[in-house]
């Protein structure tokens, strides 16, 4: 079986870092793949911008606008146009971009351009096919088809399964994949593999129109009489786009992480000095100023179309002048003890918040390890909602089920406590270390979340992942615990997720993270219509 690795980086043209202003552009750094470009190194920052942004088709400079003007922290982008050089050469160009710095007037910006070799057809992705295979007849029925790349025959037509083979994959792929490919079709209905092979799937590259595109080809066994597959499907679907989007993310973290010091910067930054030591040094700053922010992201349920609670996470927004993600910091707070102090600075701002607003929804916490285990803790969290005059009920505490507990029943006997006087407590990233059945057994829970790592693996052809997550969901429901699926990104997991029978999701499909203000005027446009 092959699995091929997409390699986005292909056909790069340059790698660039840009800033914008609400009065100005500029890509004040640029490493050149072209030697015709070499003039580019002599323009200034402005005129870089300008000579790139003179060269986009003019009916497609409103896109490349749109997508500047909404992108957000951390986001992402991929922007595909005709680009007309200074020569007259038309090309299509493919620019991919993160913004992984906003300061208070600027955004900054790093990414790369590449040619795309013919013109970009995006709806490729909507492409898929449906055979279904008689293995006792040994034949193939065309059962559902949207590009005709993928039919081998007319709609509900049947043919004979070489005849298959041979028009489907001819010219795709070489011989030795090609016997591969017949060879992993045939053990699907073996009788020793029909468990262990009954759903399979591939990627592979195919060529359509000239344009390469990536594939999932899925064999699922549909009927199975005395241990023997008698029929199963087979679906094909262009993948593409999700498959570069992840594969471009991670290049452009690779590119901020490692290029930073090739492109330059403009002043000192976090990358050019030790950062663990600057973070601790400007801790106790950032937190009399207030530049720690909670940002809150909702718990929705699909049915019923509400904001049902949220869960408060913090940001730092550094110096007041860009945000700094969590990831950067929580490790080193929680290594040096600072965390102590930055959670009880999120969990008093969380309950103003909720007292200030008249919130009537149940807000998650995190709680680390060593709150669990420091004493006055359960001492601190009544203190505020006795100041605050907040129904404990209001309050989930989310502790780690990757953390090292020291004293298991005196975390127990303080989550008992706490429990008993009203709060609700929560197993974060459950299913994503070894522990999770053995802290929901020892630990008094009220709800768990579901890891994102299982989610990211849900699709209709890992039935593993289906099972894993509605053993999850019966479980559950017998010892009468609520639970909340993390990392929903796409309509796919959703659909999965409520068949399984989850009804209260948390994911980017929904909302990401967003500041309180901005969490507001959500919650009441979405469970009362209203604007805040």
């Amino acid at each position: 079986m092959s699995n091929r690795r997409v390699k986005v980086y292909e056909h790069i043209i340059n790698i660039w870092k840009a800033e914008l202003k609400p009065m100005s552009r500029k890509v004040y750094s640029l490493i050149s793949m072209n030697p015709n470009e070499k003039f580019l190194s002599t323009l200034s920052a402005t005129k870089l911008f300008d000579y790139w942004y003179e060269g986009i088709h003019e009916d497609y400079k409103f896109l490349i606008d749109e997508k500047l003007k909404h992108i957000e922290f951390d986001d992402d982008i991929e922007i595909v146009y005709p680009w007309t050089d200074i020569c007259g050469n038309t090309r299509w160009i493919r620019t991919c971009a993160r913004m992984y710095k906003k300061f208070e007037n600027k955004s900054v910006f790093i990414g790369y351009q590449q040619v795309v070799p013919q013109i970009y057809m995006p709806e490729y992705e909507e492409y898929k096919a449906e055979y279904k295979i008689n293995v006792l007849e040994g034949n193939v029925t065309l059962t559902m088809c949207t590009h005709e790349a993928f039919a081998p025959c007319t709609l509900n037509k049947t043919i004979s399964y070489d005849e298959f083979l041979r028009s489907l994959f001819k010219n795709l792929l070489n011989d030795r994949d090609k016997e591969n490919l017949k060879n992993w079709f045939a053990d699907s209905a073996k009788i020793e593999n029909v468990y262990q092979y009954g759903t399979r799937t591939i990627i592979y590259p195919k060529s359509i129109n000239g344009v390469v595109r990536y594939i999932k080809v899925t064999i699922k066994a549909t009927i199975i009489n005395n241990n023997t597959v008698d029929e199963f499907i087979i679906l094909a679907q262009d993948i593409d786009n999700s498959v570069r989007r992840r594969e471009r993310s991670r290049f452009l973290v690779r590119l901020i992480n490692n290029l930073e010091y090739m492109l330059g910067e403009e002043g000192k930054s976090l990358a050019e000095e030790d950062q663990s030591e600057l973070l601790i040094r400007e801790f106790h700053d950032a937190l009399k100023n207030e530049d720690f922010e909670v940002y809150y992201q909702p718990k929705y349920n699909p049915i019923k179309h509400r904001i049902i609670g949220a869960e408060a996470l913090i940001r730092w927004n550094f110096k007041k002048r860009k945000l700094i993600s969590p990831d950067t910091f929580i490790l080193l707070f929680e290594k040096n003890g600072y965390i102590i102090e930055l959670d009880k600075y999120v969990w008093q701002k969380t309950c103003e918040f909720i007292h200030q607003n008249e919130i009537d929804l149940s807000i998650s916490m995190n709680v680390s390890m060593k709150h669990l285990e420091y004493p006055g803790f359960k001492e601190y969290i009544e203190s505020l909602v006795k100041e605050y005059q907040i129904d404990p009920s209001q309050l989930c505490l989310e502790f780690t089920e990757t953390a090292q507990y020291d004293d298991i029943n005196y975390v127990s006997d303080t989550l008992l406590d706490l429990q008993y006087n009203g709060l609700k407590l929560s197993l974060d990233d459950f299913g994503s270390g070894y522990s999770s059945l053995s802290l929901l057994k020892d630990l008094p829970v009220d709800e768990i979340k579901i890891d994102k790592s299982l989610v990211d693996s849900l699709s209709t052809s890992n039935d593993k992942a289906i099972y894993i997550l509605e053993t999850i969901a019966q479980m559950s429901n017998k010892l009468n615990v609520t639970t909340v699926v993390e990392g929903v990104e796409t309509q796919e997991q959703l659909k999965l997720l409520r068949k399984i029978g989850f009804n209260t999701i948390q994911g980017y499909l929904f909302s990401k993270p967003l500041p309180a203000k901005d969490f507001l005027e959500l919650l009441y446009k979405t469970n009362y219509n209203l604007k805040a």
